[in-house]
């Protein structure tokens, strides 16, 4: 396995890995309903029904 996909673009496994260090930093979860993901889940999808 590799770092990196070959179908995902760079900039966007760059994006991915700067917001898990901000998440740690800042001791937020990576799961969980408090979670990283859950949040940027929640943003991209109000994003999407605003456009």
């Amino acid at each position: 396995m590799t770092d990196h996909d070959e179908d995902e673009p760079r900039g966007d496994v760059q994006l991915a890995a700067e917001l898990v260090e901000k998440a740690r930093g800042e001791g937020v979860s990576l799961v969980g309903p408090d979670g990283l993901l859950a949040g940027i889940t929640k943003t991209v999808l109000q994003a999407a029904l605003e456009a």
